[in-house]
């Protein structure tokens, strides 16, 4: 492939990775608010929602992945598009609980389609993994950018017009987004996959590499781990902060917004810098290795902190930089050691493991923080992040002993 069509593929790949950015954080954080305020949810059903979602996610990761491999990766990210501007618009449509259920399980349904095919398309399309992984390291710092930009943007629309008229807005924009996707991503390498596999020969073949690929097996745990410790936090963090006091001066809601902006816009930074070593499957490993030892000691440094603004820096740093590198590591490292003919499949199933960590291990630490109290659950979540750290690290040393075998 020539250095032109490989610029213009990391160029559309980027573009579409920002402003869908853009365009789903917005949504989300107006949507949120939606939720509160116009539909008047519960704390119970705001909990379930996202339980709702994830299960739908979970459901449905391994046989999108398998369309995505057995069908056509640009067609598969078009689709997720078109269900994820449905789901977005419809939300603005309704205001009862069960019918916001149902679009929130659609919007789940949509990130299935899109989450694995597109590192997929990109690293075929490109066809050289080292600048794949730095592009879709770059692409994860814009798309920080462009969640600043949209949590700005449409938060003020938001707030000089109306909450429906946002969402459908919204809606609307990532819905012409599949068209962008249909219109101006190619797909010239796809074919040249064995196109004769079976959808079900394509899921077998995705599971037994996971079996037997002790990477992928270290990789498929991490992330169970990491997702569990990070749902906990994203989760009951707010409520840490209030229960310590706030700074005053600012309006909790404006605390928190620029909390997220802080860490999305740190994390950009950091993506783009780690960015330089990623085509190095040595240093992956231990740039993920180094993340969860951060993670493990901003989440004991948060349940320790006596004072909010120290425990404000925990969090940015936690999410602004544990979180982010290492889902984007995950990728990086999986993507490296799977064959492209269930490239989309096996990466698939790495978003599954991160919904079902969520969803077992996220809900343990929740009972344990109902139970025993929050700084138990922060302490719970450390010492998962430390397990992590530790597994990784006697992989990476496991991998140097064979290499100077």
């Amino acid at each position: 492939m020539s250095q032109f069509t490989s610029l213009r593929v990391v160029r559309v790949y980027t573009l579409w990775i920002f402003t869908r950015a853009i365009l789903h954080r917005g949504w989300w954080l107006v949507a949120s608010l939606y939720f509160i305020i116009e539909a008047q949810f519960t704390p119970f059903q705001l909990v379930f929602v996202g339980t709702a979602q994830a299960l739908t996610a979970l459901l449905f990761e391994m046989p999108a992945g398998v369309v995505a491999d057995r069908f056509s990766r640009k067609w598969s990210l078009v689709l997720g598009q078109l269900i994820m501007g449905l789901s977005m618009l419809a939300t603005g449509w309704f205001s009862t609980f069960p019918a916001l259920v149902l679009t929130q399980m659609l919007w789940g349904l949509s990130w299935t389609f899109l989450s694995g095919a597109d590192a997929a398309w990109l690293t075929d399309e490109l066809r050289d993994p080292g600048l794949a992984n730095r592009s879709i390291a770059r692409a994860g710092a814009w798309e920080q950018v462009g969640g600043i930009v949209g949590i700005v943007l449409l938060g003020a629309l938001a707030w000089l017009t109306s909450f429906v008229l946002v969402l459908q807005v919204a809606g609307l924009l990532m819905m012409l987004l599949g068209g962008f996707v249909a219109g101006a991503f190619p797909e010239k390498h796809f074919a040249a996959i064995d196109r004769k596999l079976s959808a079900l020969t394509i899921f077998r073949q995705g599971l037994l590499l996971a079996r037997d690929d002790r990477a992928i097996q270290t990789v498929l745990v991490a992330i169970t781990l990491i997702s569990a410790a990070e749902a906990m936090f994203t989760r009951l963090y707010q409520k840490g902060l209030v229960d310590l006091g706030l700074p005053p001066g600012l309006d909790p809601v404006l605390w928190f917004t620029l909390l997220a902006v802080l860490g999305m816009l740190l994390s950009a930074i950091v993506l783009r810098c780690a960015s330089v070593w990623v085509s190095h499957a040595g240093w992956v490993r231990l740039m993920f290795a180094g993340s969860c030892l951060l993670a493990g000691v901003g989440l004991a440094g948060f349940a320790l902190a006596a004072q909010p603004v120290l425990a404000m820096v925990f969090v940015i740093v936690v999410n602004g930089v544990a979180w982010s590198l290492l889902r984007m590591l995950g990728v990086i490292w999986a993507n490296s050691r799977v064959p492209s003919a269930i490239r989309a499949t096996l990466l698939s199933l790495l978003s599954q493991v991160e919904h079902l960590g969520k969803i077992v291990l996220g809900t343990a630490l929740g009972v344990l923080a109902q139970g025993g109290g929050m700084d138990k659950a922060m302490w719970g979540a450390a010492c998962i992040m430390l397990t992590a750290a530790v597994l990784v690290m006697m992989f990476h040393s496991l991998q140097k002993r064979r290499s100077a075998g």
